[in-house]
């Protein structure tokens, strides 16, 4: 039997990078997965390719969005069996007095907080009826403090006490709630960092203890392994998947 065998789905962020990832390995392992994403047309497209997904536009800030979504996923498919908050806004590298508040701080605590908070606002109250997973992707930044990166820190390191005070409130329901916290992670978007900032690669590659980067396919087997009923005795936790990072 695959792990998420007719198990619903939503992914944040799902279009493209880590969440696509995320959204082919569920799909992969027998999960109908919602890729909820601003971008239309990757998101589109990857349900049609995949077959057994959907699309929905979602703004994870916005409260309203999210109530119309879980409506529509209820009301489609009856039931929400796991969520993933993978959507999140990076930081510019600025030092704290030179941020940009509204984006380094404002903008980047409302994506990569209160997203995920407003997604398990909506949807534990449907979880409730027979449990369910939620796996918010954090950041080995919210354990290990890195220059340039106050709002992201701050945003992650809340988004795991989030994470673990969810965990203990539902755990009487069945709703498991687990963090995972990637390091640099070869998406297509990092990639273009490292072609036009020589130097960066090599410098980032000394954090890791395994001589590679992560691969999104590597967050993504982490995450469903928590979403699968494998994991059912695991919640409250904050799992590095980190080549060894947070180890030295």
């Amino acid at each position: 039997m695959k792990r998420v065998e007719n198990k619903v789905c939503l992914v944040t962020g799902g279009a493209s990078g880590i969440g696509e990832a995320i959204v082919r390995k569920l799909a992969a392992e027998g999960g109908f997965v919602y890729i909820c994403d601003l971008n239309e047309e990757k998101g589109t497209a990857l349900a049609k390719e995949l077959g057994t997904a959907g699309f929905a536009r979602l703004d994870v800030t916005s409260l309203a969005n999210w109530k119309t979504v879980i409506d529509t996923i209820i009301s489609e498919k009856g039931y929400l069996d796991v969520l993933v908050n993978c959507a999140g806004l990076a930081q510019s590298g600025a030092p704290m007095e030179q941020m940009d508040l509204q984006r380094d701080w404002n903008l980047l605590i409302d994506i990569n907080l209160n997203g995920p908070f407003y997604g398990m606002y909506s949807v534990i109250p449907h979880m409730k009826e027979k449990g369910g997973s939620i796996v918010n992707i954090s950041s080995v930044s919210s354990l290990v403090a890195q220059c340039g990166v106050t709002g992201y820190t701050a945003a992650k390191g809340a988004v795991n006490s989030l994470t673990r005070a969810a965990a203990v409130d539902y755990a009487p329901y069945y709703i498991r709630c687990n963090a995972v916290c990637p390091t640099t992670t070869m998406t297509p978007a990092v990639k273009k960092i490292f072609s036009e900032n020589p130097g960066v690669e090599e410098m980032l590659k000394k954090d890791c203890i395994l001589p590679r980067f992560g691969q999104p396919q590597d967050i993504a087997n982490a995450v469903t392994f928590l979403a699968s009923d494998e994991a059912g005795y695991i919640t409250g936790q904050v799992l590095a998947v980190d080549g060894g990072y947070v180890a030295k």
